[in-house]
Order: C-alpha cells, then structure tokens, then sequence
C-alpha cells in the first residue's frame, strides 16, 4: 500500500483503484515530532544554546542561506564578496560588528541578528575550510 495516498493526483498515471492509506496514520509521528521539536527548542533556549545548533546544525547547514547572495560554496558573485578560504576570525569578527551595528551594512545587520554568536562562528569556520576559487 501507498504511503502517500492522499496525493494521487500527483501520479503521472494515478492508480485504477484508491489507496487507502487513513490519514490518521501520519498524524501521531507528525505531531510527536512537532511536540518533541518545540520542547527541545524550548529547553535550549532555556539554557542559552541556539536552538539551530542544539538540534544539531552545522555551519554548513547555517551557511545554505549565505549561498543566496555569496555564491555556490561562498565563492563570491558580482558585487558580493567570496566567503570561502577567508580566515574564519576576520569572517566572524565582520559578522560581529554586523550584528552590533559597528559596521555599515544594507541587509547584512539584519541577517547578523538572527543568529547567535555561537552559529556565526560555526558558519564562519565552515566557509574557512572551504577552498577560495
């Protein structure tokens, strides 16, 4: 039976009979995870870990949403500077005075602010151990 029942009309060539697959079957995992999710989440912040690193996540997964601007691997596009092979203190320092307002930025201060101290060091170690083009 299909684990996905309820999106057969997402099949190129839907089955001739249903699959029935209740839905109630996905809910209990569905909201177990929400719940454990959100009570991690809560204990982290509690005791002062990011919840981003708590669960888990590198500098690497940190680092996807720098790629938008900065290029594949944080190598740079027009006008936006490469990440990659920089020295992980001068990327960090310069994420810091983002985030402090120290230093002049149009989107970079606000991107800083959402992250802890702790995820922008990991996110800076990672784009150092990446080679420069």
């Amino acid at each position: 039976m299909h684990r996905f029942a309820h999106c057969t009309e997402l099949l190129p060539n839907p089955p001739s009979r249903a699959l029935n697959a209740p839905r109630s079957t996905f809910m209990p995992f569905s909201l177990r995870t929400l719940v454990v999710a959100a009570a991690l989440s809560a204990l982290a912040s509690t005791v002062g870990i990011s919840p981003a690193l708590a669960e888990g996540a590198s500098g690497q997964t940190i680092g996807l949403t720098c790629v938008v601007c900065h290029g594949a691997q944080g190598r740079g596009t027009k006008g936006i500077p490469p990440l990659a092979g920089r020295s992980a203190d001068q990327t960090y320092a310069a994420l810091l005075a983002y985030k402090n307002g120290s230093r002049p930025a149009t989107v970079m201060d606000r991107h800083a602010k959402g992250y802890s101290d702790e995820e922008l060091r990991a996110v800076s170690e990672y784009f150092a151990s990446l080679p420069a083009k």
